[in-house]
């Protein structure tokens, strides 16, 4: 039985959009931690000691922790496309890269 294209495209939104939306929060979540500890405890140890070093501290930190945020997005993109094994399902074009290949 042949899919029609536009059928694989309501499958890849039904399962692109609600990840988007998932991982825009975690980001925003995750900035917001960061930003909570740059701005409140941690801005009164800036003032006090040397600047640089701790400007250096606060973005070397939040620069792994956002490569940390965005391996975590990664993992789960992977986690969607290899997990679904019905090509009407699959997200992000895995059913018509199945459908060409029968």
């Amino acid at each position: 039985m042949n899919i029609p294209e536009s059928m694989t495209w309501i499958g890849n939104w039904a399962w692109g959009v609600p990840l988007i939306i998932v991982n825009v929060l975690m980001h925003v979540v995750g900035l917001n931690l960061v930003g909570q500890f740059v701005l409140g405890d941690y801005a009164s140890a800036l003032r006090k000691g040397s600047a640089a070093l701790e400007f250096v501290v606060v973005v070397a930190t939040t620069a792994l922790f956002m490569i940390s945020l965005h391996a975590i997005e990664a993992m789960t993109w992977a986690g969607v496309e290899t997990g679904c094994t019905n090509p009407t399902t699959m997200p992000a074009g895995g059913a018509i890269a199945n459908a060409s290949q029968r």
